[in-house]
């Protein structure tokens, strides 16, 4: 169900190179149209009787293998549009096979069999990404990896997809973009979200940077970030209540110890259902490399 797969970052094209099926920006496309789609983020429930994975200096490490993965605490299906954030009446996240296959986001349809019974029928949207994001404490960093990581076993994945990837940042001038091949600080100085979104540790501390002029980039560890800034069991207030017109008014919740386990959610981006698919997959893939999420 993904329509998409694509850059990590230039510093790192040669190690997580990926077929994109996104159309080449050669494609007649209006960007006009804006930035739209929908999305949803879900909290991870890890099983505690599974072997832990740490480091060698005993910091807990989010698992690689799908056995680990118990359960999930559904989220809110979101609707992006031009920078304002609002529910998507009608969706909801499912996985119509059950527990430990895909999902999707989708709406349901009723039509009446041959006997006159009502029948329920889940239709799916088309998948942008999936991505599995982790806050695992304070000695480490904020790491994902662009699958369900409930689904697959991360570390049997075929390259760039058998590991989790630290979160870093693009510099564009002063926007700082969320990719796995940038740099372990953000771009600009005075930014409105660090500290309320992104951890104080990746605060630029080099001479003289520029001006903050704000975040953006894969919309998969960056909407995981915004989740896991928000308590445990509060996931969908990042989206229902502090961000929106590309502001950022949430305070971020310290809620991993140093003892773990880490805490996770699953990202899934979809198409926006009433946009032609290809202009919707090249506005996104657009919005993440040149668009801005949150300014200041």
């Amino acid at each position: 169900m993904s329509a998409s797969r694509h850059h990590k970052g230039s510093s790192s094209k040669s190690q997580r190179a990926a077929t994109s099926s996104v159309p080449s920006s050669s494609s007649k496309v209006d960007y006009n149209a804006g930035t739209m789609f929908l999305f949803v983020v879900n909290e991870i429930q890890l099983d505690p009787a599974f072997p832990r994975d740490a480091d060698e200096w005993g910091n807990e490490r989010p698992p690689r293998q799908r056995a680990a993965y118990r359960a999930e605490t559904r989220g809110v299906v979101f609707r992006y549009s031009n920078g304002v954030v609002s529910p998507a009446a009608g969706y909801h996240w499912r996985r119509p096979n059950g527990v430990g296959t895909e999902g999707a986001i989708g709406y349901d349809t009723q039509s009446l069999d041959a006997s006159g019974n009502i029948v329920n029928t889940f239709r799916p949207v088309v998948g942008y990404k999936t991505c599995t994001v982790f806050d695992a404490g304070p000695f480490l960093p904020w790491v994902y990896v662009d699958v369900d990581a409930s689904t697959h076993d991360v570390e049997y994945n075929d390259q760039p997809y058998d590991r989790f990837w630290a979160v870093n940042f693009a510099h564009q001038r002063g926007v700082s973009r969320v990719t796995s091949g940038g740099e372990k600080l953000v771009a600009g100085q005075q930014c409105s979200w660090l500290g309320s979104l992104v951890p104080e540790s990746y605060r630029n501390l080099r001479t003289n940077p520029p001006l903050s002029e704000g975040l953006g980039g894969e919309l998969g560890p960056l909407l995981g970030l915004m989740a896991l800034a928000e308590r445990h069991r509060h996931t969908n207030d990042a989206f229902s209540r502090h961000w929106s017109g590309q502001q950022w008014s949430g305070r971020r919740q310290v809620s991993v110890s140093t003892e773990g386990p880490p805490r996770g959610v699953l990202v899934h981006v979809a198409l926006e259902p009433t946009q032609d698919p290809e202009q919707a997959a090249i506005g996104i893939d657009y919005f993440e490399r040149h668009g801005i999420a949150v300014r200041g």
